[in-house]
């Protein structure tokens, strides 16, 4: 199996995945008639249910959906009176949904839109929105109705169904509100990390069905008893400020990092900007913290010199056996019969001639395999679980031989070419399964072998490969 490196490609910035994230681009400005599923005029948004959610702007008509005065579609009647002042977060607009009514219980609200890409698997996203209360200021008859009840969820098809009144959307948030929110002037920041599944879809609303739903005890003195927040600024980002590996050429440095919307830093070196210089190869830790929230991401640094030297060497192999080889060098591979694969098959005697070529140039490379009738062979088993049971815990290769011989070099990678386990000249190689004195992760791993045996006066060298599976 050839060692497989990923690399990927540093962003230049942040990209909210969130059209219309703030609910400025309109097809109509909102009016008082008719007032109710205005949510579609601000492209792609629309309702996600039977719910009737809105949209606010400058441009309105009426009084209902203006910004920052307006008395709220459903706080309108002159029975409750009232008028709330809000600004928009960002920009000029904002939307609002009803998430919670306890006498007269409407279909709540749900508002969904289609993410500009789909997002990747088992990758990160930084996701967060902001909510406001509406507050009907100078109303004789209204007391607010604070409640926790806001979220997002994401799904990987579009949800646009007819629920029965007061029934919530049946899909678990992403991200949730945990506290009753009382702030009628601030926006409050809802935010959170995701790992992603392949979700198309965002939606947001009051996810918990109302009984579980927290609720602040004057909600219940006087009508309408009705939460209703105003939603702005809603963002989804991925995170990956690092590549998974990067290839060092000689005397280079690598400027590692970037920049993570307004977060700080603070690197496994102890540098605490967002990038950072490195000279020498290794492991690289950045951990990111926003919003009380922490992220990290990782990037391993190999020099390619050093995996230059690990390209096979001259040896001798027994007549009848076969020498495989994988290539550790990351890049495009050339041998002279123009096979372009990292991973080669021996068992004839010749000289190979392999190229490799990568972001530090072109390497031209040749080894010399030997072929003699001998009684040495190596067997390495191909699993291994250290798990203390007393049965296959320890990982080593047991060579049969005729002849005197001599283990001069053992050691095993990982599968991003990071060397875990090394025996140089001991007489008994053997892995127990660990790295640094951690157990290392299922996986497969690549050994390369070295050893000499004296046959005919002669020492003769060999080198043999292979990938093993530890099994926990």
């Amino acid at each position: 199996m050839a060692l497989q490196l990923a690399f990927n490609t540093f962003s230049l910035a942040q990209v909210n995945l969130i059209p219309n994230p703030s609910f400025e681009d309109i097809t109509l400005c909102p009016s008082d008639a008719p007032f109710y599923d205005q949510i579609k005029n601000a492209e792609p948004w629309f309702s996600a249910s039977n719910g009737t959610p809105d949209i606010f702007n400058p441009c309105c008509t009426g009084m209902y959906y203006c910004v920052p005065y307006n008395t709220g579609p459903i706080f309108s009647s002159t029975i409750y009176g009232g008028t709330n002042y809000q600004p928009p977060k960002a920009g000029e607009g904002y939307a609002g949904i009803l998430v919670y009514d306890f006498v007269n219980p409407h279909a709540r609200e749900y508002m969904s839109v289609k993410t500009l890409e789909t997002l990747k698997q088992n990758t990160l996203y930084y996701i967060h929105f902001h909510v406001a209360n509406f507050y009907a200021e100078g109303s004789s008859y209204f007391a607010p109705c604070y409640t926790d009840g806001i979220g997002l969820a994401l799904s990987q098809e579009r949800i646009d169904t007819v629920l029965h009144y007061g029934d919530p959307l049946l899909i678990d948030p992403v991200l949730e509100n945990k506290s009753i929110l009382r702030d009628t002037q601030n926006w409050t920041k809802i935010s959170g990390v995701y790992r992603a599944n392949g979700e198309n879809y965002i939606l947001i609303g009051n996810f918990k069905p109302y009984a579980e739903t927290q609720v602040d005890d004057q909600c219940y003195d006087v009508a309408p008893n009705m939460s209703y927040l105003f939603i702005d600024e809603v963002g989804v980002f991925e995170f990956d400020p690092l590549p998974d590996t990067v290839l060092m050429c000689k005397e280079e440095t690598l400027k590692l990092g970037q920049g993570f919307l307004d977060a700080t830093y603070r690197w496994n070196t102890g540098a605490t900007d967002s990038t950072i210089v490195v000279q020498e190869s290794g492991l690289y830790i950045v951990d990111v913290f926003i919003d009380d929230l922490k992220m990290s991401d990782t990037t391993l640094v190999l020099e390619n010199d050093y995996l230059i030297s690990l390209l096979p060497k001259d040896t001798i192999i027994c007549e009848g056996d076969t020498l495989e080889i994988d290539i550790v060098v990351p890049g495009d591979y050339e041998w002279e019969d123009g096979s372009a694969s990292g991973h080669l098959e021996i068992s004839e005697a010749g000289a190979y001639s392999l190229q490799v070529s990568n972001a530090c140039g072109t390497t031209v490379h040749q080894f010399f395999v030997e072929t003699d009738i001998c009684n040495c062979n190596v067997y390495v088993p191909n699993a291994f679980s250290p798990n203390d049971d007393g049965r296959n815990d320890r990982f080593s290769p047991y060579i049969s031989c005729d002849f005197p011989y001599e283990i001069k070099l053992f050691r095993i990678y990982n599968r991003w070419g990071g060397l875990v386990y090394e025996s140089v000249g001991e007489e008994k190689a053997i892995w127990d399964g660990t790295v640094n004195g951690t157990p290392a992760s299922a996986d497969t791993y690549l050994w390369q072998l070295e050893y000499d045996y004296l046959h005919k006066g002669r020492r003769k060298e060999n080198t043999k490969s292979g990938t093993v599976n530890l099994i926990r």
